[in-house]
């Protein structure tokens, strides 16, 4: 199960923002995600398994965050996280991907949480950096160790002989250095 936690979102839009990076896919919802964001004194808990009517576009999610906050949707309030400990995602920190291959898959992008290891991810929004943390986990778990050619990261093509090899470390600069041009 992979967890994401955004202890502070700094408006609602934001929080559902986060919540749809963090679960959804181009074609469906990731069902082994959950997501975590700090509503008042409460946390609201939304498992890709579960949430429904979950859609993209900022005029749905306006109404999706106010369905769930009712505790529809798939979605439920909690009085405290049920985790105590993450890899924190900042500014600073270890390169991303080391600590995303040594440690289990809870990701807090804020306070609010114990660091077992922080992390470096050059996007400051939680709402962004999510997708990114996403994508490299997919890809780990697709490539292992064996390494990508450009076609793959390009076009998710197969492996043409002979061709140059990215290692997962060239993968991720290049999502990180795409990131940040947006």
């Amino acid at each position: 199960m992979r967890v994401h936690i955004y202890p502070d979102p700094p408006h609602p839009s934001e929080a559902a923002r986060f919540i749809a990076n963090a679960l959804l896919l181009s074609y469906g919802v990731r069902t082994e995600a959950e997501a975590y964001v700090r509503v008042g004194d409460s946390w609201l808990r939304a498992r890709g398994d579960r949430v429904r009517q979950l859609r993209p576009d900022e005029e749905s999610l306006r109404g999706w965050m106010r369905a769930a906050l009712r505790g529809g949707v798939g979605a439920e309030l909690l009085k405290e996280l049920p985790y105590r400990q993450a890899v924190c995602l900042s500014l600073e920190g270890e390169d991303l991907l080391s600590v995303l291959r040594r440690y289990p898959p809870v990701f807090s992008y804020g306070e609010g949480v114990e660091c077992i290891a922080r992390a470096k991810i050059p996007l400051p929004r939680p709402a962004m950096a999510v997708i990114v943390v996403n994508v490299l986990l997919d890809n780990l778990e697709i490539i292992g160790s064996r390494g990508l050619n450009k076609r793959d990261c390009e076009e998710g093509g197969a492996t043409p002989r002979g061709e140059e090899r990215l290692s997962p470390e060239s993968y991720v600069r290049s999502l990180a250095l795409e990131g940040s041009n947006r």
